[in-house]
């Protein structure tokens, strides 16, 4: 879940361990939701999507166990290391693709039904014209009619960023320390500590940064890509940072490749 916008969140193996277990669970609620609606819409019978910003393959399994086929797309070796370990059945049988490559410049050999990005990948893009390229490669891979699907979070989420924190368990201790600039909409968050994998400690060291953007910016961005903006209708999940409890932690956009 990274780009050269912003080198800090290439993500290490300690980092990418420690993710899968305590970054994952919106979308481990959220997935299964997605694909049911990705299986309603216009096309699905070509059962082929990108995952952008796949990360530890969490989306990706819940995408496959749906009865599509996946290609997964990161630029983290250590995120698609611990996906290709998940995923080790589904790549051997050819059902899943994992592909080391950037969110504003990849290339794919073939097209895609659909595309999906989860977990805020897209805030990891820290200018308009990064999000520009992206939306611009997402839509090269899109048939007309194709489905583009993401998440990003909003200011309220990043505002607990400015704070530090303690993950304090048997086989884990990470301090998070934080920063958000309101008036810029970009924020830093730095992890550090010690993670058991199961082999043994691992040490984490990890700064992420990510800006959040207006909905009037995305559609516009979308629209000038080729891609139409529409409500997404179907059920949104809670944060599973709690903030959502007292404002909109995340907004969950949807588009189709125009004609």
């Amino acid at each position: 879940m990274t780009t050269t916008s912003s080198p800090g969140t290439f993500y290490g193996r300690g980092f990418a361990e420690f993710y899968d277990r305590y970054g994952t669970g919106w979308t481990r609620d959220f997935a299964p939701l997605l694909a049911q609606w990705l299986s309603g819409r216009p096309g699905a019978e070509e059962r082929l999507v990108l995952d952008l910003a796949c990360g530890t393959g969490v989306s990706a399994q819940i995408l496959l166990r749906a009865g599509w086929d996946v290609i997964g797309l990161d630029i983290s070796a250590g995120m698609l290391a611990n996906a290709a370990h998940r995923l080790a059945q589904d790549v051997e049988t050819g059902r899943v693709v994992l592909q080391q490559a950037e969110m504003t410049t990849f290339v794919l050999d073939r097209q895609v039904r659909a595309c999906v990005a989860l977990e805020g990948a897209l805030n990891h893009l820290l200018s308009e014209e990064a999000l520009e390229q992206c939306f611009a490669r997402v839509a090269a891979v899109l048939p007309v009619g194709g489905t583009f699907v993401f998440d990003l979070y909003e200011p309220h989420h990043f505002r607990g960023w400015h704070n530090i924190g303690v993950t304090d368990e048997p086989d884990a201790v990470i301090v998070k320390r934080g920063v958000w600039d309101e008036e810029r909409g970009i924020g830093m968050l730095r992890f550090s500590g010690l993670f058991d994998d199961g082999s043994g400690p691992i040490r984490v060291d990890q700064t992420v940064t990510s800006r959040a953007y207006g909905a009037d910016v995305l559609n516009a961005l979308l629209s000038k890509a080729g891609l139409d903006p529409e409500p997404y209708p179907a059920e949104v999940p809670a944060c599973a940072c709690g903030r959502s409890r007292s404002g909109s932690c995340r907004t969950v956009y949807a588009a189709t490749k125009a004609a």
